[in-house]
């Protein structure tokens, strides 16, 4: 029954489908999503309940292939949240970047008074480089986890 109502709306996908669709258009999401039908209403897919064959399992829904402005809004949605597949991508590039920007910033003691360094400085600077909001929390966490004995050398405290 499922071919049938596909059959005559050409712009709707099955669930299968419609992953694979997003997965071409770069909106990469975890295959193991067992509540497409919530992401679908979160993100303004539009969708439809089939009649589902036979009496066992839930109604199955098919999905109306996104235009390009709603899969852009979608991967800034993605990118934003940390439990996605591309918000941890962005993680992940995030602290390498904290990482190399405080690797490269000299110690209090060989840089000129005026010019301090803060880890909300550090935050700046990645947000401006990735393009994504980066908290002072996040580089807090991730300079105490991997380079804890040289905060306090490179960092100036605030007041």
């Amino acid at each position: 029954m499922l071919k049938n109502k596909k059959s005559e709306k050409g712009d709707y996908l099955t669930k299968d489908e419609m992953m694979s669709f997003l997965k071409n258009k770069g909106v990469i999401i975890d295959h193991k999503t067992k509540n497409f039908l919530r992401f679908a209403k979160n993100n303004g897919i539009i969708y439809k309940i089939v009649e589902r064959v036979g009496s066992a399992g839930h109604a199955p829904a098919v999905y109306k292939k996104p235009n390009q402005d709603q899969i852009i809004k979608i991967l800034e949605k993605l990118k934003k949240n940390n439990n996605s597949l591309a918000g941890r991508k962005i993680v992940k590039q995030k602290t390498k970047l904290i990482l190399s920007i405080f690797d490269k910033t000299t110690k209090k003691d060989d840089r000129p008074k005026e010019e301090k360094v803060y880890r909300n400085t550090i935050a700046d600077e990645v947000a401006e480089k990735l393009g994504v909001n980066t908290n002072v929390k996040l580089v807090r966490k991730v300079l105490k986890k991997s380079r804890k004995l040289e905060i306090d050398k490179k960092l100036n405290k605030p007041r």
